[in-house]
């Protein structure tokens, strides 16, 4: 609620302290770093992008997590990183896509 509120800081703060009791949930880490990007600290965002893309297993939170962390990245002009954040999101999408999941949702 406070995210959506347009409170990113006091987000932050909550999202912060629920990872301290829940350190294994990537949708906690990509909700902090999207409280951080909306505050324009993008730098500060990557580790959590990145935990939360790594941790995201085969789910829609990780499609989410990885377009954030490829536009975080491109924002900070590191646009090779982001190309291969691109190419492991295709390599993810695209078996899912042949078997007809997902179809329209990408």
């Amino acid at each position: 609620l406070h995210f959506q509120a347009g409170r990113f800081e006091e987000a932050a703060g909550i999202y912060a302290r629920l990872l301290e009791m829940q350190p294994d949930d990537g949708a906690l880490y990509t909700s902090l770093a999207g409280c951080l990007g909306a505050m324009g600290q993008y730098e500060e965002a990557l580790p959590g992008l990145r935990k939360g893309f790594g941790q995201g297993g085969d789910s829609p939170m990780r499609r989410a997590t990885g377009l954030a962390l490829q536009r975080s990245l491109n924002g900070l002009g590191r646009d090779e990183e982001a190309a291969e954040v691109a190419l492991e999101l295709t390599r993810w999408i695209a078996p899912r896509l042949d078997r007809g999941e997902g179809a329209g949702k990408c």
